[in-house]
């Protein structure tokens, strides 16, 4: 210890500086809870937040789960009414080809039974009669 100071003076700077150091420490401590408080507080918003971000990732799924669903649905439909086309495209296609075979076969039938039924020399007159109808169809359109 110096020999100008007093040992009074030695015990003021030190409680001086034990004061000092007191009131930093209040400080220090009076910051922290007020982060401990703002902390405290920030929690629950973000608990807040992480129910929010729940619930839309549930509704999510759910509109996933409805969309796909509906894309399900849609196509069956799709297949169904291609399928219904189809079986209707080729229906008519076969039914027209049965109708013309049909027509082919009567014809064919009916001229051997007129051969056969009709003399030659009628079947002649039958044959010239059928032509000259076509000209005479050939001349109204012409006219």
């Amino acid at each position: 210890m110096p020999a100008n100071q007093s040992p009074m003076s030695d015990t003021t700077e030190v409680q001086s500086g034990i004061s000092a150091t007191i009131f930093e420490l209040q400080e220090a401590f009076t910051a922290l809870s007020s982060c401990t408080t703002e902390f405290a507080n920030f929690h629950p918003k973000s608990d807040s937040t992480q129910r929010e971000i729940e619930a839309c990732s549930r509704r999510i799924l759910e509109h996933d789960r409805e969309m796909k669903g509906l894309l399900d649905k849609t196509k069956s439909e799709l297949v169904d009414d291609i399928k219904r086309a189809a079986e209707a495209s080729v229906r008519a296609k076969i039914v027209n080809l049965v109708r013309q075979e049909v027509m082919r076969q009567v014809k064919e039938q009916v001229d051997e039974q007129i051969k056969e039924h009709l003399p030659e020399s009628l079947q002649q007159q039958a044959d010239e009669g059928k032509r000259q109808v076509e000209e005479m169809k050939i001349s109204l359109r012409n006219s």
